[in-house]
């Protein structure tokens, strides 16, 4: 959604100070002097977001454990959120949409083995129901990403398929037949 990219940059906004957290609410409070002390009182931080957040991760609402992972996938600590969302695996596995998130992150992440992880886990979000064009034009991406092209091809006409109108799809699947025509 649009307001991802609007949350990070203020995260990363010395004029404002990240105070708050819960599964529907962010509050930030302008870093100013009259503000100082419920900043310091307050302020959550890559550093300290186990503890100051520790309602959430220590809920047994799934909601709010999601809210954990997500918080500290927008404040950075992507490795904090990945091993909140295995946690939570671990314990409601049969969550498509847990499995869906976990594909998504490993498919942006930098690890050499993200594109063999973010196909595992897109493949058990599928498995589990999670039959979406966004499911399978990210994994068409990730298995293009990991040179499969064929399974690249197969996940991404499965997303046209399911919704003729998805771009991303379209244009990852003509890239690579043009490339494979190129070879031959």
């Amino acid at each position: 959604s649009n307001v991802r990219p609007f949350l990070i940059r203020r995260m990363r906004d010395p004029d404002w100070a990240f105070v708050y957290a819960d599964r529907y609410n962010y509050i930030f409070v302008r870093n100013t002097a009259e503000n100082k002390g419920l900043i310091e009182r307050f302020r959550i931080t890559p550093e300290n977001m186990s503890q100051r957040l520790r309602y959430l991760v220590e809920s047994d609402d799934l909601d709010n454990i999601l809210a954990f992972a997500d918080t500290a996938y927008l404040l950075g600590n992507t490795d904090l959120g990945i091993v909140t969302l295995i946690q939570i695996v671990e314990k409601w596995p049969t969550k498509h949409g847990v499995w869906m998130i976990l594909g998504e992150w490993e498919y942006w992440g930098d690890n050499p083995k993200s594109p063999l992880l973010a196909a595992m886990y897109l493949e058990r979000a599928i498995e589990l129901g999670e039959e979406s064009a966004e499911a399978y034009a990210y994994l068409g991406a990730v298995y293009a990403k990991a040179q499969r092209l064929e399974k690249a091809k197969e996940a991404l006409q499965m997303a046209l398929a399911i919704n003729p109108e998805r771009e991303d799809a379209r244009e990852l699947l003509q890239k690579i037949e043009a490339f494979e025509s190129g070879r031959d």
